[in-house]
C-alpha cells in the first residue's frame, strides 16, 4: 500500500492487478490507450509482481492482502487503482479475498471505481455490510457504449440498495472527461467526481466540466474538482 497524488485518496491498495479492457477477453485485450495504470504497468514488467510476458495481465498479489491492517490510522483507500477487480476475467475467490482483508480492517474507507457495472453484484458481502465501502463506475463520455455502462451502474445499484450496509456510498467517476456528458444525474449517486486526462495532458471543454457541475448541484451531489483540471473555482467536497 503506497502514498497516492490523487487527490481524494490517501492511500492506493492494489492486492489485484491488470485488466483485458471494459470490452476486451484474455484473449483478445482491447486496453483504454490513455490507461494511466497500463503504461505503467510496462514499466515494471518482470518486478513487483508484474508478469514479463504481459504485465497487466490480472495478477492476486497474496502478499499485499495484509497491506490495510498494518495502518491502523483511518484513511481512505483506492482499491486496484492498478487493474479491474470486477473484469469476467477474475475468479470470484480472488474478489473474496480483497473482501475478506477489508473486514480485517474496517477503520479505513475502501473506494473501488469500475468499467463493469454488471458485475458489481460479486461485492455483495461488502455491500450488505458495515464496510465503509465507496463504490463507482468510471465514464469518459456519454457516447452509445458509455451511457449503456453508466445507466446500467445506476440499475444495478438501484436493485440492489435496499440491502445496503449503512456506509455504502455510490459514485460515478467521470475521469479523464474525454467529451460531453448532457443527461440528468439520478440522485442514487451519492458522490460526482471530475478530472482529466494525464500523460499526455487533454483538459476537458470547459462548457463540459460545467455542465456536470450543474446536473450534480440539481440533484444534490456532492462534487470533487481534480487539481488536473485546472479550474478557477476550487471545489472538493465528499460524500455525506
Amino acid at each position: 500500500m503506497h502514498k497516492t497524488k490523487i487527490d481524494w485518496a490517501e492511500y492506493s491498495w492494489n492486492p489485484v492487478t491488470g485488466c483485458y479492457g471494459p470490452y476486451g477477453t484474455e484473449q483478445a485485450p482491447r486496453r483504454c490507450s490513455y490507461c494511466y495504470a497500463f503504461k505503467l504497468a510496462k514499466r515494471l514488467k518482470g518486478r513487483f509482481g508484474y508478469p514479463e510476458d504481459d504485465p497487466f495481465r490480472p495478477v492476486l498479489h497474496v502478499d499485499r492482502l495484509d497491506e490495510p491492517k498494518r495502518k491502523r490510522k483511518p484513511a481512505r483507500i483506492f482499491v486496484c487503482s492498478m487493474g479491474e477487480l470486477l473484469g469476467p476475467w477474475i475468479p470470484q475467490a480472488w474478489i473474496e479475498a480483497v473482501i475478506d482483508a477489508m473486514f480485517v480492517a474496517p477503520q479505513h474507507t475502501y473506494v473501488l471505481l469500475t468499467k463493469q457495472p454488471r458485475s458489481i453484484s460479486r461485492l455483495h458481502r461488502a455491500l450488505v455490510s458495515n464496510l465503509k465501502f465507496w463504490l463507482g463506475v468510471s465514464v469518459e463520455s456519454v457516447d452509445v457504449i458509455r451511457l449503456g455502462r453508466f445507466m446500467t451502474f445506476c440499475i444495478e445499484a438501484n436493485k440492489l440498495r435496499p440491502d445496503f450496509g449503512p456506509n455504502i456510498r455510490l459514485v460515478a467517476s467521470f475521469e479523464p472527461l474525454l467529451g460531453p456528458v448532457p443527461i440528468a444525474l439520478p440522485p442514487i449517486l451519492d458522490w460526482v467526481i471530475i478530472g482529466a486526462q494525464t500523460n499526455p495532458k487533454r483538459l476537458p471543454k470547459r462548457k463540459w466540466v460545467q455542465a456536470l457541475i450543474e446536473a450534480a448541484r440539481a440533484a444534490g451531489i456532492p462534487i470533487f474538482l481534480k487539481d488536473n483540471l485546472e479550474w478557477p473555482e476550487e471545489i472538493k467536497e465528499f460524500p455525506r
